[in-house]
């Protein structure tokens, strides 16, 4: 049984990280000032969505958008548009919004600064932030090893925001950090 559950889990790390790559070499030289680290981090932004569920309230229509907001300083340029552009998860078009504060129309918050994420964040919101957010509850944090952008996913702040993630994402992620 573990052997069959891992070809499904192996299948989608390749296709994450192949279109991890794909979306960082389409970037040339990454677009509007966006590093390949950063294009990289756009792209899994946009490939979370896929793998977790949010409350049914959370959508104010059946169509409503899905959308992703970058709170506070913007690493990515236009990376973040070019992963979101003609995305879509069911009925729901995947937006992008710049914001200076946390904001109740937004799915998925990304802050580069951790001090943007400390106030309780708005419910049913999944919060994920940088590799150097020290002090954050956030439930998915990036962490760059070995030169490779991967991901550490908190389920005690998942299961407090209301959220579920898929096994499939928990199973790429790094294991928790002790302590964290």
């Amino acid at each position: 049984m573990a052997l069959l559950m891992a070809v499904p889990v192996q299948r989608l790390a390749a296709s994450l990280l192949l279109a991890a790559c794909a979306a960082a070499a389409r970037a040339e030289a990454p677009s509007a000032g966006a590093s390949l680290e950063y294009a990289v981090k756009a792209n899994f932004l946009v490939r979370f969505v896929p793998f977790v569920t949010w409350p049914a309230t959370a959508f104010v229509a059946a169509n409503a958008p899905f959308v992703i907001c970058i709170v506070g300083e913007d690493p990515f340029g236009s990376a973040i548009d070019e992963a979101a552009r003609g995305r879509t998860i069911g009925p729901r078009a995947i937006v992008v919004r710049r914001t200076a504060s946390v904001d109740a129309g937004c799915h998925l918050l990304y802050a580069r600064k951790p001090a943007v994420l400390v106030p309780a964040p708005v419910a049913a919101a999944l919060t994920v932030c940088d590799n150097r957010c020290e002090g954050a509850r956030a439930m998915i944090r990036f962490a760059v090893r070995n030169g490779r952008v991967r991901f550490v996913i908190d389920p005690v702040a998942v299961q407090a925001g209301g959220l579920t993630i898929s096994s499939k994402l928990l199973g790429l992620a790094l294991p928790p950090e002790p302590g964290r």
